[in-house]
């Protein structure tokens, strides 16, 4: 059980992982945006600390997170794990719409789409959790 614990706990951090990756590599290239925006030299947008900062964050991050997935997935079965991954979109949505240096736009279509993933994630979940009642036995 504790085994299964742990997988669950490596898929988790591998979600939250690759979800500060993507928003902190889109924090950076909005920052290069802005740089662009002003007209600076490619030299100087890669000479900054905060441009460069948020992308090797966000780089480190997903390494992270890979090694976080293959501990999970060596425990679990894919056809559970991989699904739950779209979680990490959930995050993101969340989180960028919340980011003022983002500035994503939040929309009912967008917002009803991510309610529809929480609710697909919940009936994988949920079929995990009956076959395990049931007796039923991987091959």
């Amino acid at each position: 059980m504790t085994s299964r614990r742990n997988a669950f706990l490596c898929m988790t951090a591998s979600i939250l992982l690759s979800s500060m990756a993507q928003l902190f590599m889109k924090a950076s290239m909005t920052l290069i945006a802005q740089h662009n925006a002003q007209g600076a030299v490619l030299l100087d947008i890669m000479l900054d600390v905060s441009v460069i900062g948020w992308l090797f964050v966000g780089l480190g991050s997903y390494a992270v997170s890979l090694v976080f997935w293959l501990f999970a997935i060596a425990r679990l079965e894919l056809s559970l794990a991989y699904p739950m991954l779209s979680l990490s979109y959930v995050i993101v949505y969340i989180v960028a719409a919340n980011w003022p240096l983002l500035n994503e736009s939040v929309s009912w279509t967008r917002t009803l789409g991510i309610f529809i993933v929480i609710l697909g994630v919940i009936l994988i979940a949920q079929s995990e959790n009956r076959g395990e009642e049931a007796g039923i036995k991987k091959r």
